[in-house]
């Protein structure tokens, strides 16, 4: 049987118990970890930069990521290497300033203008997605934890890598307004994952004085370092989303379960 880090310890996953002592709130991603949308997000974020002709190799690399960010990456990253097929959607706008603005002033604004677009367009086809097709559930055991946690007087956030208009959509869709003390999306703070900028914001927030009394749960490798950064007491990997378990050990986790409703399992 394979070992992990719980903190300092070294435990098999049949000895561990989480005891919530000293723990004041629990921080979970959503898309992915308590929110099933079957991959909605990463197909939709895929066709809105291959409408631009820009196209992302390896979807795990941008899970948990703003979504903003992950655009602007991929629009400066091909940029040079696309040129003409993305000036072509650009240039009768900038061609007339070309010869009064310097090349890589026009670059710039070439690139801003697109992201802009595609994240408009993505934040679009998402949103419409999940209001009018409805195709996004809660895993299992989400409520069951999130009621639990509550009636020990723990804090229940939310933060996300979608912007606040999609996450707004998701909590009231399925829900969780009444069973949550606070929610953030990337678009909020100052910059997203893996900085540690939105557990900071939430514990702000919630009056929570120390990252030690803070549990962070997520899907991704981005998740684990975001928890890491901000220092939380412990990092929990769940395996419903896009990165399996050895990817979470390496990238922070002190433990990792199958899916969320296996955290209730443990609690003390």
């Amino acid at each position: 049987m394979s070992s992990h880090k719980m903190g300092k310890i070294i435990l098999e996953r049949s000895m561990v118990t989480l005891s919530l002592k000293d723990v004041n709130m629990f921080v979970f991603d959503m898309a992915g970890t308590c929110v099933n949308e079957g991959g909605l997000v990463y197909s939709t974020i895929k066709k809105c930069l291959g409408d631009y002709n820009i196209d992302i190799k390896n979807l795990k690399d941008i899970g948990g990521m703003s979504k903003k960010q992950v655009i602007e990456h991929h629009v400066d990253k091909e940029f040079y290497n696309k040129e003409e097929a993305i000036y072509d959607v650009n240039r009768h706008y900038y061609k007339a300033r070309r010869e009064k603005v310097s090349k890589q002033m026009i670059d710039q604004e070439i690139k801003d203008s697109i992201s802009r677009q595609i994240y408009y367009n993505f934040q679009k086809e998402l949103l419409n997605m999940y209001k009018i097709d409805g195709n996004i559930d809660v895993y299992d055991g989400t409520y069951d934890l999130f009621h639990n946690l509550k009636e020990r007087n723990v804090k229940v956030c939310l933060n996300t890598g979608y912007p606040k208009e999609i996450a707004e959509c998701i909590i009231n869709k399925l829900g969780f307004k009444g069973l949550i003390d606070g929610y953030i999306a990337s678009n909020m703070v100052e910059e997203g994952r893996p900085a540690p900028y939105m557990i900071n914001k939430l514990m702000a927030d919630q009056n929570i004085k120390t990252s030690k009394n803070v549990i962070k749960v997520g899907d991704t490798v981005v998740d684990m370092a975001e928890g890491e950064n901000a220092e939380v007491r412990y990092n929990i990997g769940v395996l419903t989303g896009v990165n399996n378990s050895d990817e979470l050990w390496r990238g922070g986790a002190d433990l990792v379960l199958p899916s969320i409703k296996d955290i209730n399992k443990l609690l003390l």
